[in-house]
């Protein structure tokens, strides 16, 4: 079994390199995503078209995230992040919530400029 935090890299990387197949190997089809500033999404469809989405926008720079910490339990990781989009950087944090060493809910908190709006997010 490979441990959460393997796990938890090996997500951002396929985030940060926009390999959706990568990204879509660690999703849960059951997987729940919620944003504070977003409807939330419960298949696994829904998150990688969404994904697919800023892929496809370069709403990302490169490093896309710049990871400061992750804690773990058993079943859960949460990252401690900074986003870089270009113009703007955003400081948040991530809840994975993991089953069977696939993701089941994801939770992201982001503060700063939403990329697309240029409205503050808290």
């Amino acid at each position: 079994m490979t441990s959460l935090v393997t796990k938890t890299e090996m997500l951002i990387a396929a985030i940060d390199s926009g390999n959706i197949e990568a990204l879509s190997s660690l999703l849960a089809d059951n997987i729940v995503f919620e944003f504070p500033s977003a409807p939330s999404m419960s298949t696994k469809s829904e998150v990688l078209d969404h994904f697919k989405t800023e892929f496809e926008e370069h709403l990302f720079s490169n490093p896309p995230i710049i990871v400061h910490r992750i804690f773990f339990t058993a079943d859960t990781t949460v990252v401690e992040f900074t986003i870089n989009t270009g113009e703007h950087s955003l400081g948040g944090v991530e809840v994975l919530e993991w089953e069977n060493e696939k993701v089941v809910a994801l939770r992201a908190y982001i503060n700063g400029i939403h990329p697309k709006t240029g409205e503050m997010i808290v």
